[in-house]
């Protein structure tokens, strides 16, 4: 991973010995965020959505998580780096389904970032949202008890059935309107600011258009043409996603697949009191 690369590179410029290994971890996760978003004058809070997209047709399409997808060792850092900074991640059953080896544990260096430099204490909250009663209390996720506070979110009358199949593993909550912005409305209300949206276009989708609640998007775009397989759910219309935001940010880089364009957009009323200089 390229978190190791730079850990092994940091040491060896430093001697190698002056710095604790966890050290060079959190020296290198703070040089590795630097290259990709520059100076961060405060992290980012509020609903972050997080994609990893390609273009195809003119439209951006969600890549499909599965054995030939394209690597990219920076998207990896990104979606890992963020999670670090969430109060409190919301996720859907789906993705559990697709994703069976999926975990939300944070390494030892991000759990060092979180707490050392952001200031976070406690663990990140996952919320899963689901319909249905099909969560499997062996997936990983559900053997993270110590690393994540495990929530899931279901209609009302799931709630006796969903806690007979997860016992301890997972508080679950009814909640009589089943939707992203009402899961959004509760983790809020229950005391998250920084939530991170890590579920799939059709679900991600609703948070768009009138009224948008995403007020900051990390996108990962790869630039090769990928097969009609690899390629999942378009997210909305180009219009309809970056209205009311401004890109802040973008890198280009070489990845072990191809070219990829790493950019943050955040929405205008928040980048209101900034500097020119820091909007790149």
């Amino acid at each position: 991973m390229a978190l190791k690369v730079l850990c092994t590179l940091h040491a060896r410029f430093t001697g190698g010995n002056a710095l604790t290994e966890a050290d060079a971890q959190l020296d290198a996760i703070k040089a590795e965020a630097h290259a990709i978003y520059g100076e961060l004058t405060s992290m980012p809070m509020g609903v972050i959505h997080i994609a990893s997209a390609v273009r195809t047709n003119g439209r951006l399409h969600v890549i499909k998580i599965q054995t030939g997808a394209p690597q990219s060792s920076t998207d990896s850092f990104v979606l890992h780096f963020w999670r670090a900074s969430y109060d409190a991640i919301l996720t859907t059953g789906q993705i559990l389904r697709a994703e069976p080896t999926l975990s939300y544990a944070l390494s030892a260096g991000l759990t060092r970032y979180r707490e050392q430099v952001l200031g976070k204490s406690g663990n990140v909250r996952c919320a899963i949202l689901t319909r249905g009663l099909q969560l499997s209390a062996e997936h990983p996720v559900f053997r993270e008890a110590r690393a994540v506070d495990l929530l899931v979110l279901t209609p009302p009358e799931n709630v006796a059935e969903l806690r007979k199949v997860l016992g301890d593993r997972a508080e679950v909550v009814g909640l009589p309107q089943l939707d992203a912005r009402a899961a959004l409305d509760f983790l809020q209300r229950t005391g998250s600011n920084t939530i991170g949206v890590e579920a799939g276009p059709s679900v991600a989708s609703t948070l768009y258009g009138t009224n948008s609640r995403v007020e900051h998007l990390m996108l990962s775009i790869c630039e090769a043409e990928l097969p009609e397989h690899g390629v999942g759910g378009a997210l909305p219309e180009d219009a309809e996603l970056f209205a009311g935001l401004r890109q802040i940010s973008e890198v280009v880089r070489l990845e072990e697949s191809g070219a990829w364009r790493f950019q943050h957009w955040q929405t205008v009323e928040s980048l209101r009191g900034l500097g020119e200089s820091q909007i790149r």
